[in-house]
């Protein structure tokens, strides 16, 4: 009863992260001019400490107590994969704020900005597609729990 209870906890945390990113995706790809960076920015910052945050952090605290309700391996692939899937996503996710961050101090700096706007944009797009793939990969991985290692 106490698994089932966490995993609808989990899976609604889980609608919640996507949705949360989905919707800073979104403020992002409005973005067109340098100088809407600052303002989106700020809107995409508080929505990942408001919101991405404590999703992930509550994501990792169920998703390790369903494993150990279950008493599952932790040597299993679909558990590590989920695992090596979910750093990723993090990762890419703060690589994405911080390429922001640059992108919105080039724009107040108006110094030739708008050829190394154009470069951060493309490093935003290429860690927000690394995000996307990680997160394809751990739904998949979840999904079809291959015990093998």
């Amino acid at each position: 009863m106490q698994y089932s209870y966490l995993k609808i906890l989990h899976i609604i945390s889980a609608s919640l992260l996507l949705t949360s990113m989905a919707y800073s995706y979104f403020l992002w790809k409005y973005i067109q001019k340098p100088e809407e960076t600052s303002t989106l920015f700020q809107r995409i910052q508080s929505q990942t400490w408001l919101i991405i945050i404590p999703a992930t952090i509550f994501q990792l605290a169920t998703g390790f107590t369903m494993i150990s309700l279950r008493h599952e391996r932790l040597s299993q692939l679909w558990i590590g994969g989920s695992v090596l899937g979910f750093i990723t996503v993090i990762g890419s996710w703060f690589s994405f704020i911080y390429f922001l961050l640059l992108s919105q101090q080039v724009t107040t700096q108006q110094l030739q900005s708008y050829p190394r706007f154009r470069l951060f944009r493309r490093a935003q797009s290429m860690m927000l597609s690394i995000c996307a793939l990680a997160l394809l990969c751990m739904i998949f991985l979840m999904a079809n729990k291959i015990d093998t290692f």
